[in-house]
């Protein structure tokens, strides 16, 4: 079995000829490497019978050969950094002995995470309203609310109402008009908080037909529901109509620009925000994927596509970068691609991803994509690229720049496929200063699989471990394995973009609508995109300070509630936005400014974050929701809670304050500092715990 590996010489590998490489430099040249003599040792199971996925059970009992390689190559580290608390043995948080500050260590921030900056920006905290959550990703603006600071140009809902009403008016609605005479002008409340809350319950609880909702309980037990009969009244299936019909989020006095320029014009508002918000509120971390996103569709478009390989169906798709699920950005195919990278000579694929890295903050980024992307010029287009980032993943044989010298094909033969089986073969780019390092790889499981990549620092075998069900013992057992640590890479780090899907698809509202508006597909794709990452952000940030978080499924129930029935679901919707307005403002390079120079307040952290105001100008009927699992979103009266109850305001302060600055410390990571508590006159130091007169920080002390 020896002669199955391709091990040369010393001397037969000086005389084999090194593959020129076309696209790169005059000097570039593919070196092919020799694996070791070495054999590496499998590992051994328990029971016999238990064996890696991907060998066929007549092949149990032989084991093929495996080795690995020398060669160690460079890779520039990632620059992306994070705190965390250096610690005793027993777990406590090391102090200077000289100033009794905590001691904190810089590491790299491999899964990234919510901005602490802009959790305090937006005033969230743990006691937050899902609905509080998602308004910071979609921001209403009803004469309450301040204003967005994540982007130049303001975005708000409310403009919503307005549009449609001009549309409605434009097609001659209403009374006076050809179409809909029973036709009345819609309110801010009709729009967001009832039909678009009434599509996210819609995904959460999915009827034949939407319209079954607005029917009672006692009219029809199955599909019935009372909230929806109660809230939107008896005439609201023509209600719905109406809004289905003149609905938008463009303005439709503006006049159309060509389709070729911005084919997405009816719904670039959203999208733009929606890219705005998600980069500004997601800190990325050092590894993440790049891959497409369907958006199904059954109408009729010119810029459809036909996709036959996705269980979407046809529709549109865009090119997206994902990080633990989290979409971060994204292309849409339809669009035109930049056209400076066009005139280099990149595709339009291409050229797409690398306007995507341009949207990158650090350099070094870890970005797996699979074989549709995957190029030998791709690969030096991203490693030239200003913010360097390294790709690896499968590649197609033919096109791609793959070397000759570390090709395979295909076999059929049983007797041949046990041979060539674990078969590695592997080559590196040398002679481009430009691009150091490029390794091709082939490596025979199944079928070949070809990788190129810039991201392992080597190539050999690693063990693993995988539970199965064994049929001889009746339970669970773990199999040990080798696998090649290319391929072990990619399976473990490529899935972000497919678990955006999977988070996306489990409560999506239009699984069975026929949408004939082109636009409504993309705009019910951005809306479940906002709300599986409102989700991630929400959960990340509440793991990050030792609480347990709602699902998915009661996170969306929350805001469905609230958005059908705000009074009875979310009754500190009004007084949060008094408070921020009252209190703070922003300006357009997304820094907290207030009205008490700059200093961090109780709007921001406080009162902002938990949903409130003052005891003094709150009403007494409020309730207060939380966000900890097992609770409901309808929390205790303040008057149950002793909250309003001027006795109690003191230590209730302090023990707000106290967690707000550990929370917010935490997920920045920084030393606990002091924070100005809501009555203004003293302030809980959470690292020594006491109370200090007269102390107050600035926002920079955190986010510096």
């Amino acid at each position: 079995m020896t002669d199955r590996v391709p091990v040369l010489s010393e001397q037969q590998h000086t005389e084999q000829e090194e593959e020129h490489v076309s696209g790169f430099s005059a000097t570039a040249r593919w070196k092919p490497l020799v694996p070791l003599e070495e054999v590496v040792d499998e590992p051994t199971n328990v029971t016999r019978s238990l064996r890696p996925p991907t060998v066929p059970e007549e092949d149990n009992d032989f084991v093929a050969q495996k080795h690995n390689f020398q060669e160690l190559f460079d890779r520039a580290p990632f620059l992306g950094k994070k705190k965390v608390p250096k610690c005793h043995q027993n777990g406590h948080q090391m102090k200077d002995s000289s100033t009794n500050q905590l001691l904190w260590n810089d590491e790299v921030d491999v899964k990234g995470g919510p901005r602490a900056e802009w959790i305090l920006e937006q005033g969230l905290s743990s006691a937050s309203h899902p609905a509080d959550w998602f308004d910071a990703f979609l921001p209403v603006y009803d004469g309450t609310t301040r204003t967005p600071s994540h982007s130049n140009t303001p975005f708000w809902t409310h403009r919503w109402t307005n549009y449609l009403n001009m549309k409605a008016s434009q097609m001659g609605a209403g009374v006076m008009g050809g179409i809909y005479p029973d036709f009345r002008p819609f309110t801010f409340d009709d729009i967001e908080k009832r039909h678009i809350g009434l599509y996210i319950l819609q995904g959460l609880n999915p009827s034949p037909q939407i319209n079954q909702k607005f029917q009672s309980q006692a009219r029809n037990s199955v599909q019935g529901n009372d909230l929806c009969f109660r809230a939107f009244g008896a005439n609201a299936t023509r209600r719905h109509r109406h809004f289905k019909a003149f609905f938008c989020v463009q303005d439709p006095t503006k006049i159309a620009p060509s389709r070729k320029e911005r084919p997405n014009y009816k719904v670039d508002p959203v999208l733009r925000h929606v890219q705005d918000v998600l980069m500004a509120a997601w800190r990325l971390g050092r590894d993440i994927s790049g891959d497409e996103q369907t958006i199904g569709f059954q109408g009729k478009h010119a810029n459809k596509l036909r996709i036959t390989y996705k269980a979407e169906g046809d529709g549109f798709q865009c090119d997206a970068l994902c990080n633990s699920g989290y979409t971060w950005t994204f292309y849409f195919r339809n669009q035109p691609a930049p056209q400076h990278y066009l005139r280099e000579g990149y595709s339009p694929l291409h050229s797409r991803i690398l306007g995507l890295f341009d949207q990158l903050e650090e350099k070094n980024h870890n970005c797996w994509f699979d074989n549709l992307y995957l190029s030998a010029k791709f690969c030096r287009a991203a490693f030239v690229h200003e913010k360097s980032v390294r790709i690896s993943g499968p590649t197609r044989k033919a096109g791609r720049g793959l070397p000759k010298c570390v090709m395979q094909e295909e076999v059929n033969n049983p007797t041949e496929l046990r041979r060539v089986r674990g078969t590695v073969k592997a080559a590196v780019l040398v002679g481009d200063s430009e691009i150091p390092n490029l390794v091709a790889v082939s490596y025979y499981d199944q079928k070949p699989v070809h990788f190129l990549f810039t991201i392992c620092k080597s190539i050999r075998w690693v063990q693993c471990e995988k539970k199965v069900y064994c049929v001889e013992t009746k339970q669970m057992e773990v199999v040990k394995f080798l696998c090649l640590n290319i391929n072990n890479d990619y399976n473990h780090d490529m899935g972000n973009v497919d678990i955006a899907d999977q988070l996306r698809n489990y409560y999506r509202f239009d699984h069975w609508m026929r949408k004939r508006k082109w636009w409504w597909a993309l705009f019910f794709w951005a809306i479940g995109l906002l709300l599986v990452n409102c989700y991630l952000c929400y959960k990340h940030y509440i793991i990050s300070i030792g609480k347990t978080p709602i699902s998915q499924y009661e996170f969306c129930k929350a805001i469905a509630l609230a958005w059908i029935d705000w009074p009875t679901y979310w009754p500190d919707r009004m007084a949060r936005g008094k408070s921020q307005s009252n209190n703070s403002r922003t300006n357009k390079r997304g820094r907290l400014d207030d009205d008490n120079g700059g200093r961090l307040g109780t709007s921001a952290v406080d009162g902002g974050g938990s949903g409130a105001v003052s005891s003094s100008s709150r009403p007494a009927r409020t309730r207060r929701t939380t966000l900890t699992s097992g609770q409901s979103t309808a929390a205790p009266s303040l008057s149950e809670t002793g909250e309003g109850d001027d006795s109690t305001g003191a230590n209730t302060s302090k023990k707000k304050s106290k967690e707000i600055t550990t929370n917010y410390c935490s997920i920045i990571g920084l030393p606990d500092r002091s924070i100005e508590d809501p009555s203004g006159k003293s302030t809980w130091c959470a690292s020594s715990g006491r109370v200090r007169k007269g102390f107050e920080v600035r926002v920079a002390q955190f986010c510096s």
